[in-house]
């Protein structure tokens, strides 16, 4: 991986859009899928997880969108959706393959938004040279914030978006593999 560059929008109910731009090297030859897991942080109704909406779309050298990808998803608990982002035709070895992940999940964030330490991390099978994570708060709220991962790997930014929503960011540079690296939020008030 080589950027990991998200946005989670999350609402007073817990709704979570999140929007994801994944730049990745191809480190074998023929690559025909890319796999991800998403979860969220408690045991959540069938009748939510048939909500969850997921599109993923190529993006142009330009980073406007393009052809939407093919993807296979499978909960495998019932907080966590494994994805699968298949390729049109195998991507070539050394090469780097750009898409953009849009998953809209219904009460994600519930324990936030219901006062409970809640959190949002990342964690890849190789080293990945940039990751950023920016979560736009409820409106009207703020958060108590913790680097979750090594505090020498993981930056936690306080912010404002441009309407004035309170934001909570973390960044890591030179992630090492299957190191964990995000933020644990608790609203204020």
């Amino acid at each position: 991986m080589v950027d990991w560059d998200e946005e989670v929008d999350i609402n007073r109910r817990g709704d979570a859009l999140d929007q994801v731009q994944v730049r990745l090297r191809v480190l074998q030859p023929d690559l025909l899928f890319a796999r991800f897991r998403f979860d969220c942080n408690w045991t959540q109704p069938l009748r939510l997880r048939e909500q969850v909406e997921l599109t993923v779309r190529n993006l142009q050298v330009d980073g406007s969108p393009g052809i939407k990808l093919h993807t296979t998803s499978n909960w495998v608990k019932d907080s966590s959706m494994d994805v699968i982002v298949h390729f049109p035709a195998p991507q070539k070895e050394n090469t780097e393959v750009s898409f953009a992940i849009n998953l809209n999940w219904p009460r994600r964030f519930k324990p936030l938004v219901e006062r409970t330490p809640d959190r949002l991390t990342v964690s890849f099978k190789r080293p990945t040279g940039h990751v950023v994570s920016k979560l736009v708060l409820p409106a009207g709220t703020d958060a108590f914030a913790e680097p979750v991962g090594d505090p020498a790997l993981v930056k936690v930014i306080p912010g404002e978006d441009e309407s004035g929503r309170k934001t909570v960011t973390f960044e890591s540079f030179n992630l090492p593999a299957r190191q964990p690296a995000g933020v644990r939020l608790e609203l204020k008030g």
